[in-house]
């Protein structure tokens, strides 16, 4: 259970350990017998840090928190300018400088950029490669050419050129 500080009228003040459902029953004042008011935590406001989610230009994501910040910065790769810890500015000193503010959310996050990734991704594996109507194979069915031997790296270009020969006399 919780614990909650009460205030009276008086200046009487307290901790209680009350249960989250009762927290809002009202509390006597053992020395004036007064309804005590149920304080803000201050313990809430220490590690309490404030954040407006904001629209990133630069990775076209909206970004709503600190957690979801370093995540998406983590995936770019990338280190946000003004952080003080690495080194880099974080004050513009100049007057004549301007000043950029935060745009609004626009409703796209990260998960919605790596599912446009995975599906450009998808398409690209799907192209057809050929000409004509027999043209069957995938990019994602080519096989990958460094874990080819040697011979069987000659034999496809043996057949790719066998192939491109044939459709040359068509």
């Amino acid at each position: 259970m919780p614990n909650y500080g009460f205030a009276c009228s008086c200046g009487h003040v307290e901790d209680r350990i009350v249960p989250v459902t009762q927290r809002d029953n009202p509390v006597r004042c053992p020395r004036c017998r007064a309804y005590m008011q149920r304080q803000f935590p201050v313990e809430a406001i220490r590690g309490y840090q404030p954040f407006e989610p904001f629209y990133h230009e630069a990775l076209d994501i909206d970004i709503t928190g600190k957690r979801q910040q370093k995540e998406a910065y983590r995936y770019f790769n990338i280190i946000e300018a003004g952080d003080t810890v690495r080194g880099a500015r974080n004050i513009e000193t100049s007057v004549h400088a301007p000043k950029m503010v935060p745009l609004p959310p626009t409703g796209r996050g990260l998960s919605d950029l790596q599912r446009e990734k995975e599906q450009g991704r998808q398409i690209g594996d799907d192209m057809m490669i050929g000409v004509g109507d027999k043209a069957k194979v995938r990019v994602g069915d080519l096989p990958n050419a460094i874990t080819l031997s040697k011979k069987d790296e000659q034999e496809i270009y043996a057949k790719s050129v066998e192939r491109g020969m044939k459709a040359a006399a068509l």
